[in-house]
């Protein structure tokens, strides 16, 4: 970078960048700044509706996936292709404390109990909150089918067709 100059001191804009980390704090978790503003990074207020580059969510996104992978991993399930990919996409959305809660699906997972296991998500607060995402993770646990294509009921009557519709498109 370039060196700014007026006669008494002379600073590039690295050592400006370094003053200001100073000041802001460290990088590694959201703070509410002095004026109750959530921030992240060195000063960098997170305003609802504010833009997120493509490239910044896309890395969140990667370092929140690589997470929940570490998180699967320590569970100690050794589940096939398809059903780790459920557990996987409940770890994300509900983080390892929030998965850890749902005990009885894990017992059931650990015992081979698929079934159940399904049960229990169905049957969960969570289902209720995230809709088409859970009837298509409890059909992936119950069938341990292709996870490359989702399988909602066809006649379940709070999924609107438009929804279904869209959802075979994407995959």
């Amino acid at each position: 970078m370039g060196m700014i100059k007026d006669g008494m001191c002379s600073m590039d804009y690295d050592d400006i960048a370094k003053m200001i980390k100073r000041h802001e704090g460290g990088p590694h978790n959201v703070y509410i700044d002095s004026v109750g503003v959530p921030t992240c990074g060195w000063g960098h207020a997170l305003h609802v509706g504010s833009e997120v580059p493509a490239y910044i969510a896309e890395r969140f996104f990667y370092l929140d996936f690589k997470k929940a992978i570490e998180d699967y991993n320590r569970m100690g399930l050794h589940l096939d292709t398809v059903r780790k990919a459920v557990i996987i996409d409940m770890i994300f959305n509900l983080g390892y404390k929030g998965l850890m809660q749902f005990k009885n699906m894990i017992a059931a997972l650990r015992s081979g109990d698929y079934e159940k296991a399904a049960d229990e998500m169905f049957n969960s607060k969570w289902h209720r909150q995230v809709g088409i995402r859970a009837l298509e993770l409890e059909n992936m646990m119950r069938d341990g089918g292709d996870a490359c294509r989702p399988r909602l009921p066809a006649s379940d009557p709070t999924i609107l067709s438009s929804d279904k519709e869209s959802l075979w498109r994407q995959r």
